[in-house]
C-alpha cells in the first residue's frame, strides 16, 4: 500500500462537491473508483464531510462550517509478492509483475526520454514516439520493472518485517528465463536468509564480566612513536641509511659495463631503496655517499613488478617489463625524514599548550588517551 497523490483534476472535483454539499446542508458521503481511466489500478477515495450550522438570533445569520476529512487513500496494485519458507534458516520470495502494473510507467519513461532524446534529423524532442520506443523500449521497459521488482520486494520485507540475514539474492536454480519480446507478465525469484529467533531471559541475578583492555608499554611507544613521525621533518643528508630517498641521474649500462647507447637515461629518477623486494639490490645503497655511483638491476630490485620499475626509470610499464638490464645512478640528492624530539613544542602541539611538561606526564597522557580509545572494544570479548 503506498499513498497516492490527488491531481489537479480530481483536487478541482472534490472542492466542486464540496461547495455543492455545503449549499445543500446535507451529508455527503461518496467514492470516486477507477477515475481518470487508471488502469493499473483501483483506487478509493472516501470522504466525509460534517456541515455545522450555527443561528444567531440576533444577526438573523447562518454560518455553515464543512470539514473535509481523508478518511483512506489507498492504492491496490496488482503485482503481488508471496514467500515460501523452505526451513527455519531459508526461504524464497517471489515478485509476480504484470503488464498493468508497469505500462503505465514505461509509457511516462517512453514520453520523458523523448523530451531529451537527441535523433539524427529530428529536433530535441520531436522524434516520434514510435521510433523511440522501438530504439529505446526495452531498455526502458527493463529499467522501469527493475525498480517495480525493487519497491514490490523490499516493500514486502519491510511491511512484514521478515528479518533477514544479509541482502536477498537472486535465485539460480528455479528461476525461470526472461523474455523482455514476447512476455507481459514476469516472474522473479530471490533467495533470503532469514535470521533465526533467539530467546534470551535475564535476570538482575545474571553477572557478566566485563573486560578491560590493558595499555602496555609497547602500544604507549608505538602511539609516541607516531606522533613524533607525524611532526617530522625532511632533512638533506650525505649518506644513505634507512628509509631515505635518492634522487639522481639514472643509466642503462650494457653487458660491459658501460653506459648503453640510446639505453634508457633518466636525469631525476627518484627512488628509496629500504622498499626494494631484493635484500642484495638494497644492500648496495646502504651507507651509499653524496655525489657516488650505484650499480643496481631494477628488476631484481623491483622483483619485475613493471609498476614499480616504470617509476623508477619513468618510462611506460608495457616497456618496463622487457627491461632486465644493470643500471647504474649517481646519487644527487638524500632527502632524510627526521622524527620530531619529545620536547615541549610536540607535547604544546599534540595536548595543547602548557598540559604536558615532561616526558613521563606525556607518555601518561598517550596511556590514557589509547584506554578511551578502546573503552568501545571493552564491551565486546572475542570467542
Amino acid at each position: 500500500m503506498n499513498p497516492v497523490f490527488l491531481n489537479r483534476r480530481l483536487i478541482k472535483e472534490l472542492k466542486i462537491r464540496q461547495r455543492q454539499s455545503i449549499r445543500r446542508k446535507e451529508k455527503h458521503i461518496f467514492s470516486i473508483s477507477n477515475n481518470l481511466a487508471l488502469k493499473n489500478m483501483c483506487i478509493v477515495y472516501y470522504f466525509s464531510i460534517k456541515i455545522n450550522e450555527q443561528f444567531d438570533n440576533k444577526k438573523n445569520s447562518t454560518n455553515f462550517a464543512a470539514q473535509l476529512s481523508i478518511i483512506t487513500i489507498i492504492k491496490y496494485v496488482r503485482m503481488n509478492v508471496t514467500l515460501n519458507k523452505i526451513d527455519s534458516a531459508n526461504a524464497i520470495i517471489a515478485v509476480k509483475v504484470e503488464k498493468t502494473d508497469y505500462q503505465e510507467r514505461v509509457e511516462k519513461a517512453l514520453r520523458n526520454y523523448r523530451q531529451k532524446a537527441n535523433i539524427p534529423g529530428f529536433r530535441k524532442g520531436m522524434a516520434p514516439v514510435g521510433m523511440i520506443k522501438k530504439m529505446f523500449g526495452k531498455s526502458l521497459l527493463a529499467e522501469e520493472i527493475n525498480k517495480l521488482v525493487g519497491e514490490g520486494l523490499f516493500g514486502y520485507i519491510r511491511e512484514n518485517n521478515v528479518n533477514i540475514l544479509g541482502e536477498p539474492l537472486p535465485n539460480e536454480t528455479e528461476q525461470k528465463a526472461l523474455d523482455f519480446d514476447n512476455q507481459d507478465d514476469f516472474e522473479f525469484l530471490f533467495d533470503l536468509g532469514l535470521a533465526p529467533e533467539v530467546n534470551i531471559t535475564l535476570s538482575k541475578e545474571d553477572k557478566v564480566d566485563y573486560y578491560q583492555i590493558e595499555i602496555t608499554n609497547e602500544m604507549v611507544q608505538k602511539q609516541a612513536d607516531a606522533f613524533a613521525e607525524r611532526s617530522g621533518k625532511y632533512e638533506q643528508a650525505d649518506a644513505v641509511e634507512g628509509k631515505d630517498m635518492i634522487k639522481g641521474q639514472l643509466a642503462e649500462l650494457d653487458e660491459a659495463g658501460n653506459v648503453k647507447e640510446g639505453g634508457i637515461q633518466s636525469e631525476a629518477s627518484v627512488m628509496i631503496p629500504f622498499y626494494f623486494k631484493n635484500d642484495e639490490e638494497k644492500a648496495k645503497f646502504e651507507g651509499a655517499a653524496l655525489n657516488s655511483t650505484v650499480v643496481f638491476n631494477p628488476n631484481a630490485a623491483c622483483a619485475g613488478n613493471e609498476y614499480e620499475m616504470a617509476h623508477i626509470l619513468k618510462i611506460e610499464k608495457e616497456a618496463a617489463k622487457d627491461v632486465t638490464s644493470d643500471f647504474s645512478i649517481t646519487i644527487e640528492e638524500i632527502t632524510r625524514h627526521v622524527p620530531a624530539a619529545l620536547d615541549q613544542e610536540l607535547f604544546d602541539q599534540i595536548f595543547g599548550e602548557g598540559n604536558v611538561s615532561s616526558v613521563d606526564e606525556f607518555n601518561a597522557k598517550v596511556k590514557e588517551m589509547l584506554a578511551a580509545q578502546v573503552k568501545p572494544e571493552c564491551d565486546y570479548k572475542s570467542v
